[in-house]
């Protein structure tokens, strides 16, 4: 019987695969909220915020970790996850002045567009800083495992 082989990528591969499509998702991420402005949509902003905080922790763990192994390479881990959580404190900031748009439209009842078009303006930026800090820090962080990854696979290698 014939045996089916399926290649398989290797680490380096998969690191490019997943920057390459945090790269893509922030572009629709963007896009998204661009839309979503105009029509107030909060579950968006909640979900960017779990999001943006658990990949945080996560880096933050991997930090952890590293203090252990390479002091310099946790602390380069825990700068990624401090930026990281500054761009979920965005992606709440947002959502709270999104919760006041919501507000200040309810409470003038009436043509309030020179008030609220700046702050849908100021929304709009800090969705994207949030986005640009949340995408560099994930690409950074990135960059770092596969720097550690290229590293720990030659010194298997030379082992052999």
């Amino acid at each position: 019987m014939a045996s089916l082989r399926i290649p398989v990528l290797n680490p380096r591969a998969w690191l490019l695969i997943g920057r390459v499509l945090a790269w893509v998702l922030a572009i629709a991420l963007l896009i998204a909220e661009t839309r979503e402005v105009f029509e107030l949509r909060q579950l968006t902003q909640l979900t960017q915020f779990a999001l943006i905080f658990l990949l945080a922790q996560y880096q933050l763990s991997t930090a952890i970790y590293y203090k252990t192994i390479d002091d310099s390479l946790a602390v380069k881990i825990k700068q990624c996850s401090s930026q990281m959580f500054l761009a979920s404190v965005f992606a709440a900031a947002d959502a709270a002045l999104d919760q006041a748009v919501k507000s200040i439209k309810v409470a003038l009842e009436g043509n309030v567009d020179l008030l609220v078009r700046p702050l849908f303006l100021l929304g709009w930026l800090i969705n994207l800083a949030m986005i640009v800090l949340a995408l560099s820090a994930f690409d950074r962080f990135m960059r770092l495992l596969a720097h550690e990854l290229e590293q720990s696979h030659s010194l298997l290698i030379d082992h052999h």
